[in-house]
């Protein structure tokens, strides 16, 4: 849930008398990761027998790299006290519930007298456990992504060994065609055996190879025994549409996904094989992170989709199947969101998304930040330093074919080329599709944004990286025609974002792309 707007200004003005809570969860075998009680506290009313240093709770922003898209993740720390006499009783079971990956849920007030009126600053997995004396503990916390590094408890694959994998025995099961397919007629095949060769969503997936090497991607809606039914009567995702597979012939078995790519990702963070996790939880128990569909911003993930994922006419879906169980899910994931310039993020310690906009025709403001929110100097980079090259052309690719924004560009390095390939993805749609996409990442790519890093009063615990918005201010100049005299109201991107609860500050960074060639004095 999302903070109240009130409650979220009284955080703001507050830079004293914050008090901090720490609940620590535990990793449930079946069902996912539970909230957890409060295991320390900046204030003794609040019951645990161990203190929280409030003071010492820092952390590091997140960041957000343009046109590779690619996310750093935040983290934070805070030392706890152990109580002075503490049996050997209590201490295992600080040190049971202090275990590598366990969900950490840091809690602040600017004046609470009860847990009930704490505010959720960041919700993550604990990473490291550093004891700095005999009573002091050091705790350090990556935000709450980092929990899909590994599905969040291990079930059984076929041997009866525990796997942590997504996919496990849903890609990648081998076996031979026990009959023959014939394009534009078969509707079922049958396998020598069919374990591990499930529909996901009402839709199974299977490779074909046969003694030549060619590939025949095949879709089926069921399984007798071992015979798959509902069989596509001809070659799927792209492949080789005039084979047939013969009795004999190598099959694997694929997990197929069809569906706008962020109601893909909200399935496989909710799924958990039973349900229950609401709506999205509709894949099997390996194919899920089961992570608590309350700690997931599913109103700012749906307007993402709605106002900026969402092409002129037609739908936005994607087509593709993964043919190998995946060790690492957050590098999966957030690698194949980001060739389209989509992402997920955390805000006010739930998971949501962001999307690449263009700066000179955004849908989905987020913020407004004025001279009087400014604490201190403005620092502007003309050019961004991770911005090595301009690129003349930014090309779309998706099945049939590619879309292209060209601009010979006038500030060096410059490349000739940057490709999206969503060529694996994109097969319905396209052109509208690939337009779309063209539009939100062409600027970008085509020139060196400007770099803002300021600071601002108030711990603003509603932004994110990703998030687009003006910024008005007279403290700095850039190169651009329309910040070569201040910012008015100047269409900007979070690129690093951090709120500090205790200082009462927030640092962040934006990115500005001039709003078209003519705006960008070295480009003329």
């Amino acid at each position: 849930m999302t903070w109240p707007a009130a409650r979220i200004a009284a955080q703001e003005s507050s830079r004293i008398g914050m008090s901090v809570a720490l609940r620590i969860g535990r990793q449930l075998s079946g069902a996912g990761i539970s909230a957890g009680s409060i295991l320390a506290a900046s204030d003794p009313a609040l019951g645990p027998d161990l203190t929280l240093d409030a003071a010492s709770l820092t952390g590091t922003g997140t960041t957000l790299s343009p046109r590779s898209w690619e996310r750093g993740a935040g983290a934070w720390s805070v030392v706890v006290v152990l109580p002075a006499v503490m049996d050997a009783g209590r201490a295992q079971d600080i040190a049971a519930r202090l275990r590598r990956g366990a969900l950490v849920e840091v809690l602040v007030s600017a004046g609470a007298a009860d847990i009930g009126g704490y505010l959720r600053f960041g919700l993550g997995v604990l990473s490291a456990v550093t004891s700095t004396g005999p009573r002091v503990l050091t705790l350090e916390v990556y935000d709450l992504l980092y929990a899909l590094r590994s599905r969040p408890y291990a079930s059984l694959d076929g041997s009866g060994l525990p796997q942590t994998r997504l996919f496990h025995d849903l890609a990648g099961t081998e076996t031979t065609t026990a009959s023959s397919w014939i394009n534009g007629s078969s509707t079922s095949l049958t396998l020598t055996n069919a374990a591990g060769f499930e529909t996901i969503g009402g839709t199974g997936a299977l490779r074909i190879e046969d003694n030549d090497g060619a590939v025949i991607y095949l879709t089926f809606t069921g399984k007798s025994g071992n015979t798959l039914t509902g069989v596509s009567t001809t070659a799927q995702l792209g492949t080789t549409s005039s084979k047939n597979a013969a009795s004999g012939n190598t099959a694997i078995s694929s997990v197929y996904f069809d569906d706008h790519p962020l109601i893909i990702a909200l399935q496989l963070l909710c799924s958990t094989g039973t349900g229950s996790n609401g709506v999205y939880d509709v894949y099997p128990v390996q194919s899920g992170f089961a992570i608590d569909q309350g700690w997931i911003d599913l109103e700012r993930i749906r307007s993402v989709k709605r106002e900026i994922l969402t092409p002129e006419t037609g739908a936005y879906d994607w087509r593709f199947a993964i043919d190998d169980p995946v060790p690492d899910g957050l590098v999966w994931l957030s690698s194949l969101l980001s060739e389209s310039g989509i992402g997920l993020c955390t805000r006010q310690g739930q998971i949501a998304a962001w999307a690449a906009q263009s700066l000179a025709s955004y849908d989905l403001p987020s913020f407004t930040i004025t001279d009087d929110m400014i604490d201190g100097y403005v620092d502007v980079h003309w050019y961004d330093p991770a911005c090595k090259f301009s690129y003349n052309r930014v090309q779309i690719d998706s099945a049939a074919n590619s879309a292209e924004s060209i601009l010979p560009v006038t500030v060096l390095p410059a490349r000739d080329e940057i490709i999206y390939n969503l060529a694996d993805q994109i097969r319905d749609n396209e052109v509208k599709v690939r337009t779309m996409l063209a539009g939100l990442l062409a600027d970008w790519c085509h020139y060196p944004p400007e770099v803002v890093r300021l600071t601002l009063r108030g711990a603003l615990h509603g932004l994110a990286e990703g998030d687009v918005g003006t910024l008005t201010t007279a403290r700095a100049r850039g190169r651009l025609v329309s910040t070569s005299d201040g910012y008015s109201a100047r269409a900007a991107m979070i690129t690093e974002y951090h709120a500090d609860p205790i200082s009462g500050r927030t640092q962040i960074t934006l990115m500005i792309t001039p709003s078209s060639p003519s705006d960008d004095y070295a480009q003329n």
